[in-house]
């Protein structure tokens, strides 16, 4: 059992630690998204072949389903990523937890499930947990913030993020990591043109060892135990060690990059993940953001 729960909780604190690499990459917003894609991309390729797996073998809706879904995932990381880098950690990522809310309001329409008064309450927790975040985050020293255009990146990115949820509803029964590898190839195809007009690779030289981490470590190795964890831990049990990620990305912002923790902060931050855990449960595709894939855990 705890060597399962030891393949969610590591990955639950690399990603985590994603703000910390989007802050210190000198790149911008939409190059340091498609280096992590592409070189992920890479990492799961050789990860097919040593496995001699066909990723493709899924039939053409699928295949086009996963390829759509893998840009709205470009979309997220894009807009995550700048929310990130527009304000605190704090704000970015409890913002961009809004999604399982938005999900489950999203539900009776487009998955034609029902949804009960309790729900609603429980939903609309968590914008009241967000501004209890918002208006209690001190400021990292010689920072400058822009807190209303992180705030409205946040918000795209949980939009997003909510869409990935539910095009993933699609596609269960699709392998996790062929979908993954899918997904990561249609971000990258998608996000090449921009590079290819607005480059500058010794900036990216300067910067590969980090996007290497970001790529292998974040998004590679992070995904594949994570889906192992996955399938060796009780589900109930995952949905509770998958809300790590954010609890440790707040913390991790405070021990490096000097944002300060309130009990304010942690009180609203506490009040979002209990909004986000209570609307997702039930539902598949709830999970942590760091994969192209986001599996069921609750």
């Amino acid at each position: 059992m705890w060597k399962s729960c030891l393949k969610l909780i590591i990955p639950m604190l690399i990603f985590g630690s994603i703000g910390i690499f989007v802050r210190g990459i000198s790149l911008s917003t939409v190059e340091l998204v498609f280096y992590r894609v592409f070189i992920a991309s890479i990492f799961f390729s050789l990860l097919m072949l040593l496995k001699k797996k066909n990723p493709f073998r899924c039939g053409k809706r699928a295949l086009c389903l996963a390829a759509v879904s893998g840009v709205i995932m470009g979309i997220n990381w894009l807009l995550f990523f700048q929310a990130l880098r527009c304000t605190t950690v704090a704000i970015g990522t409890m913002t961009y937890y809004l999604a399982p809310v938005l999900v489950l309001f999203a539900a009776p329409f487009v998955l034609g499930e029902h949804l009960s008064k309790k729900q609603v309450v429980t939903a609309l927790l968590a914008p009241a947990g967000l501004a209890l975040i918002v208006f209690s985050s001190g400021e990292a020293p010689l920072t400058v913030y822009h807190h209303g255009l992180g705030l409205l990146c946040g918000a795209g990115s949980a939009l997003f993020y909510a869409m990935l949820i539910l095009c993933n509803k699609k596609l269960d029964n699709i392998d996790n990591m062929d979908r993954t590898l899918i997904q990561l190839l249609a971000a990258a195809l998608v996000l090449s043109p921009v590079l290819l007009k607005h480059h500058n690779f010794s900036v990216v030289k300067a910067n590969l060892p980090l996007l290497l981490i970001l790529g292998i470590v974040h998004t590679g190795i992070a995904c594949y135990l994570y889906f192992s964890g996955l399938k060796e831990t009780p589900t109930h049990l995952a949905a509770v060690l998958s809300y790590m990620d954010p609890v440790s990305a707040i913390f991790f912002a405070a021990a490096f990059l000097g944002e300060p923790v309130s009990p304010v902060q942690l009180a609203g931050t506490a009040v979002v993940l209990a909004s986000a855990y209570l609307s997702g449960k039930g539902q598949t595709g709830a999970g942590s953001p760091g994969c192209g894939k986001v599996d069921e855990v609750n």
